[in-house]
């Protein structure tokens, strides 16, 4: 669709995606995180690989470099849990230090055409299948709706638009 969206709004059709290059970076977690940190966003700091004698200070969260939604995520709490992996899928995610008991808030917004974000909506993830929230509550937080509007203000230029959710 983004590549289609020259072509569409020359007929007329208004298409609220983004510019391919951000697309790129927000589909691979480690330019996305890097990205972030550059732009002075906060971003729980990636770590290498990790490998099963001398694996570091568990527990850890490993994300699909290129995944979404939830999907593939592994945790890992114990040596035996990496030792499950085979080294392709190891090094084929982004790894981070897991949050034991961590709350999460979701966030839902637009990014219009001229930048603007007209609101956010925030909901705490009370209970997730396959990757999405399924049962959340709504909670108000100053502090994460301002973040969210520091990401979008990052991303709008970049060709952000559109429907957005974050974590």
């Amino acid at each position: 669709l983004a590549r289609s969206r020259e072509g569409l709004e020359a007929g007329g059709t208004s298409v609220a995606v983004c510019d391919p290059p951000l697309l790129a970076c927000l589909r691979d977690k480690e330019a996305l995180y890097a990205a972030l940190a550059g732009a002075g966003l906060p971003v729980l700091a990636p770590l290498p690989p990790p490998v099963v004698e001398g694996s570091g200070p568990l527990p850890l969260i490993g994300k699909p470099r290129h995944g979404w939604g939830g999907r593939g995520v592994v945790v890992a709490r114990t040596p035996a849990d990496l030792e499950g992996l085979v080294p392709g899928e190891r090094d084929s995610r982004v790894w981070q230090p897991f949050l034991e008991g961590a709350e999460e808030i979701s966030a839902d917004f637009a990014i219009r055409g001229d930048g603007e974000v007209p609101g956010v909506g925030l909901r705490l993830r009370v209970r997730t299948a396959g990757g999405f929230a399924v049962v959340s509550d709504t909670v108000e937080d100053a502090e994460a709706e301002d973040l969210v509007r520091r990401f979008a203000a990052w991303a709008a230029p970049r060709g952000g638009r559109g429907l957005w959710n974050v974590q």
